[in-house]
């Protein structure tokens, strides 16, 4: 690109950016206000200033007002995830004693997508006043809610006493929210005359975040950029004040409960607060009969009376809200109050009075899109009319769409889709302009990674020293860019997770966007996943200038890009490489760049990442270190790392040690693999690196492990993998597994064939990373005993996907057993833990026994709460079989006898526990009978389960049921194929929690144009996110005169492993007729 067109791009910041006010006011502002750059809205904010403030002030105010929200709150991570789950369960004995009508009127109080319960206290708000807006709000009247559950004061307010976040005895008022997925709450303020501060909140289920000084619109739905957004985490303690707390409002947004999510709030109630006398909640009371100012408000019928739709949370319509004011102050000065933001009051004024039965309306009604020929209905037991009565509605999960067929062009993006097959595919952007001028669309949902980042020990922020791996196989972006997966042989795979911290997706594509795929391996894992915005020669040269040799606006457009796209794409943070030479402005401005970056993708991104490639001194001079020393230690200062060039000696290494100091840890010594350069090592001796960067107390950057792959072929691939890594393993400490329940198959995302339940689905290779489950410890030891034993991936054979873990070796004849090492955990042991196995056996000769080790407190090398070693070692279990499994069990095992044809069979164990950690599950095979001869042995295990018995409740089918699975079309496309034949592609789309499956199996129905027998149902695909694009499907041409039907369903596979039933399917009657005449100059988009 010419640098004519960079020079440009600083002119075309101000129109191309998302984020700028003009942008925002064209889309969020209320259509009774004046627009956003007008005089009248600034004065909203400067009521006595004489001159409109210019864009500069305006930025500076809203980064002034972003530190004082930030200077009122106070974040912990105090609660761990085995507490969280006690803590969950203790939460939906609420919700179900709720749904039993157990506690009192006034504790329960239920709005669309999100309940409330209030106990020891509870308070009146929002649309269930008679007056609205702030300072109505009014305690009930003592004994009206349920008091405090004791699990609260033990579970929580206890710990919070115990860390000094509360006083004792300050809490007399906890609110359970509980929110359903797209559920919020608008932009209020705790109202201060009914509650003392701090206001403290826990959250549990799921991660999310808070914002402050957003304004909300509504039908539909629109939230504005907030003044502070901050990330709110799983087990977290958020503590506001001050500022925080009474100045400026804070909200969730919809678009930040991606999950369910719950959040206790833990508040003190004024001494002088007003309260409901008892005689106005009495039937028949009216306001007539009081007067004066003493009137109390009259309350609307509750809420908790409405039955609440079990399917709401799941059905793709316009959100409703949680109707809770903008409740202020009244005692504020009027230049501190925020009428402005979103209140009811003020929505009121502009919709009307008759939301609730407005809202009523809308959940009654059907949702129709497009035109009349292309009517979409989720199935409630009649549909739209239009469509004509042959159609009946299957089930409730029956969605129904009409087509006229159309030849007529519709192009998709070609970005996202490959130009041959229309499969979506993972993309990358090549130079500034594209990055400007990114924004989100619907196309870029195929990219958004939807596997959340898996629970370990220990955690990446611990002080102890990591292990980052760089990704760099042949330019990126080939098999793995195939969303949907793609058919080849012999693929290059990643799975030695147990090992790494951090992987960087890197290619030499200035923003490399990690393809999806690889992020859901990742998050699966545990491991962050890093993009790489890098810039090199000349032209990258001219690319630095435009943005970093002006204005701040400059600099800070691009490092909001950057962060937003981590945070729409679901990963996890980006290395910055940056490989040209400066002027001394630009570099100057480069630090300033990374700190803006760093501090950005913080705030939008939970625990995420930027880390600094060793190459540009702070003169702006290129020129690589291989060491942090003060010529770049600039920019070590103002981010998350330093990954240093890879041509250093020990030298380099003592060096950075000592600069670095308590941060050596965040230093990342890189390792070329392919050995280039003046380095230590490479190939099969990268450990004598590894050794050396460990003697030292740093982490290490591995770059290019693919060097297996390139340099010594496909063919053994998996077993030159397995020894490079093993040669390595001395030197990476092995994480652990976090959380329970705990459950995989070892699949790798790759396969010669396809398996489903033991039985082979498909014949052709194939390749689909987003599909790979949690990996085990590999080993390939020999023993001084003579014994060898080794751990691999077996892909002939699988009970699940595209491979099983094959436990292969020899028992000499003087030994009796060998023990192969699965996985490690750092989990709180339940009282009782079940075991379940799916496994193979060649030999009858070898018996195999699972054993569990434990601890009785954590090891010191795992935090957050590090304590002295045990002076014990770990106690080893052998866990009891059980013969029949109790009901609840055997339901995971289903399907598994009646494929004993194919040598499959499972096994259930029991283990009682008390007060220690899971540390170990290891598989012990033994000689059945003694011998002198040398035994060898075979053993594949198709899939393991580890369980709470505790949880069992929540992971049974029954807690399906309520999920809808309504399905909607978009981009749908003929082509003729042949004579009496036509070629369908078209994207299915649905809603369904992503924390509840681990993946979809796409079905079909081939089509009927006439009445007979009905086709079989054929897998069509797997899909790792809720959408699919179905491509080339061949169906019968319809008649003029006549209407061709198929049918798609789209069955969930929960994470359990457990089977839904199809009575719980999504399905789509998808209905199609003969096209029109070319002069109707039909469309084909919805």
């Amino acid at each position: 690109m010419a640098g004519s067109s960079y020079t440009d791009l600083r002119e075309k910041l101000k129109s191309m950016m998302p984020y700028r006010d003009g942008y925002k006011g064209s889309s969020l502002r209320d259509p009774e206000e004046p627009p956003y750059g007008s005089t009248d809205r600034k004065r909203k904010y400067h009521e006595d200033s004489e001159s409109e403030p210019s864009d500069y002030e305006e930025r500076q105010r809203e980064e002034e007002e972003a530190q004082k929200v930030k200077s009122g709150i106070r974040q912990l991570r105090l609660f761990s995830p085995e507490e969280c789950a006690k803590i969950e369960a203790r939460i939906d004995e609420v919700v179900s004693r709720a749904e039993k009508g157990l506690y009192k009127e006034h504790t329960v109080d239920r709005a669309p997508l999100r309940n409330k319960y209030f106990f020891g206290e509870g308070y009146t708000y929002g649309s269930q006043l008679q007056r609205r807006g702030p300072g109505q709000e009014r305690l009930y009247p003592r004994g009206e809610v349920d008091t405090i559950p004791e699990w609260v004061h033990d579970l929580v307010i206890r710990k919070l006493v115990e860390h000094r976040v509360i006083p004792e005895g300050f809490v007399n008022s906890a609110v359970i929210n509980d929110y359903q997925p797209g559920g919020c709450i608008v932009s209020h303020v705790d109202p201060i005359h009914i509650f003392e501060r701090p206001i403290v909140s826990v959250s549990f289920f799921s991660d999310s975040a808070l914002c402050f000084g957003c304004k909300f619109q509504f039908k539909p739905i629109r939230v504005s950029e907030p003044v502070f957004f901050l990330p709110v985490r799983r087990g977290s303690v958020t503590v506001l004040s001050g500022y925080a707390a009474d100045e400026i409002t804070h909200c969730i947004r919809p678009q930040d409960i991606k999950e369910r999510r719950a959040v206790i709030i833990l508040r003190k109630t004024r001494l002088d607060a007003p309260r409901l006398e008892m005689r106005t909640l009495m039937p028949g009371y009216a306001s007539d009969r009081l007067s004066g100012s003493n009137r109390d408000p009259i309350l609307k019928p509750k809420r908790s009376h409405r039955k609440a739709d079990p399917d709401a949370a799941h059905r793709p319509r316009i959100l409703e809200m949680d109707k809770e004011e903008n409740r202020r102050s009244v005692l504020l000065p009027k230049h501190r109050r925020r009428s402005h933001f979103s209140s009811e009051n003020y929505w009121r004024k502009s919709h009307g009075e008759d939301f609730e039965e407005e809202e009523e309306e809308e959940e009654s009604s059907s949702d129709g899109r497009g035109r009349r020929e292309a009517l979409w209905t989720p199935a409630r037991g009649r549909f739209k009319p239009g469509l004509g009565s042959q159609l009946d509605m299957e089930s409730q999960r029956t969605s129904i769409l009409h087509r006229v067929v159309s030849f007529a062009p519709d192009p998709l993006p070609a970005r996202q889709y490959d130009m041959k097959t229309s499969e979506p595919i993972s993309f990358y952007l090549s130079n500034l302009e594209e990055l400007l001028a990114w924004k989100t669309t619907s196309d870029d949902t195929f990219n958004v990674a939807t596997v959340p980042l898996a629970q370990r020990q220990p955690p990446l922020d611990s002080r102890r020293p990591r292990t980052l791996v760089c990704h760099d196989m042949k330019g990126g972006y080939l098999e793995d860019r195939f969303i949907q997966g793609t058919e080849v042989a012999d693929p290059y795979v990643f799975y030695h997770w147990r090992y790494i911290d951090i992987f960087v997706y890197f290619s030499h594509h200035a923003v490399t966007i990690p393809p999806v795929v690889w992020t859901n391996a990742a998050h699966c894992n545990g491991v962050l996943m890093l993009g790489t915005f890098i810039t090199e020669w000349t032209e990258g040269g001219k690319m630095c200038e435009s943005f970093l040799a002006g204005e701040a606006e400059a600099y800070q457009a691009v490092a909001k890009q950057l962060a937003e796209m981590a945070r729409f794409f679901c990963f996890d943070g980006w290395l910055v490489n940056i490989e040209n030479s400066l002027s001394v402005t630009a570099a100057r401005n480069l630090p300033h760049f990374l700190r803006y970056l760093t501090d950005q993708v913080h705030r939008l991104v939970p625990g995420g990442q930027v880390i600094w490639y060793d190459s540009i001194l702070r003169t702006g001079e290129l020129r690589w270190q291989n060491e942090l020393n003060e010529n770049n230690k600039v920019y070590f200062d103002v981010c998350d790392g330093f990954f240093t060039n890879y041509n250093w000696k020990e030298e380099h290494l003592l060096r950075t040690r000592e600069l670095a100091d308590d941060r050596r840890v965040d230093v990342y010594v890189g390792v070329d693999v392919f050995g280039r350069g003046d380095v230590v090592s490479g190939g099969f001796d990268t450990n004598k690196s590894l050794r050396m960067i460990r003697e030292q107390g740093l982490s290490i950057a591995i770059f290019a492990p693919g060097w297996v792959y390139e340099h010594l072929g496909s063919e053994d691939f998996l077993n030159n993998e397995d020894k490079f890594w093993a040669l390595l393993s001395e030197l990476l400490p092995v994480h652990s597994v976090g959380s329970l329940p705990f459950c995989t198959s070892f699949n790798l995302g790759m396969g010669k064939r396809h398996f489903v339940k033991g039985q082979e689905r498909r014949t052709e290779p194939w390749y689909n990373l987003s599909a790979q489950e949690i990996q085990p410890i590999y080993t390939n030891q020999t023993m001084p005993n003579g014994a060898w034993l080794r751990t691999r991936c077996c892909l002939q054979d699988a009970w699940s996907g595209g491979s099983s873990l094959l436990l292969e070796g020899t028992i000499p004849s003087d030994v009796y057993h060998v023990t192969a090492r699965l996985f490690s955990f750092q989990v709180p042991a339940p009282p009782r833990v079940f075991l379940l196995l799916i496994y193979k056996q060649a030999s009858q000769a070898v018996s195999f026994v699972p054993q569990f080790t434990t601890r009785r407190q954590l090891s010191s090398a795992c935090p957050p709460n590090p304590r002295p070693p045990s002076p014990a070692g770990p106690a080893r279990h052998n866990p009891s079989p059980l013969l029949t499994p109790p009901p609840h069990i055997a339901q995971f095992l289903k399907g598994c006898g009646q494929h004993r044809k194919h040598g499959w069979q499972s096994r259930c164990y029991e283990l009682e526990l008390q007060n220690c950690f899971l540390d170990e599950l290891s598989i012990t095979l033994s000689r059945r009978q003694p011998g002198q001869d040398e035994l060898s042995f075979a053993c594949r295990l198709g899939k393991i389960w580890v369980l709470d018995a505790a949880g069992l409740r929540s992971l049974s089918p029954t807690a399906l049921a309520s999920l809808a699975l309504p399905i909607d079309v978009a981009h749908v496309h003929w082509h003729q194929a042949s004579a009496g034949w036509l070629s369908l592609n078209l994207t299915l789309r649905w809603i369904y929690p992503s924390s509840k499956a681990t993946c979809f199996r796409v079905h079909y129905r081939s089509g009927a144009c006439a009445s007979g027998p009905e086709p079989p149902l054929v897998l069509i695909g797997e899909a790792h996110a809720p959408l699919y694009r179905v491509t080339e499907l061949k169906v019968p041409e319809a008649q003029e005169s006549s209407s061709c039907r198929l049918e798609f369903l789209v069955e969930p596979v929960p994470k359990n492993g457990l089977q839904v039933d199809p009575d719980m399917w999504g399905k789509l009657a998808f209905v199609y007729s003969a096209p029109k005449l070319p002069s109707t100059n039909n469309s084909d988009s919805l």
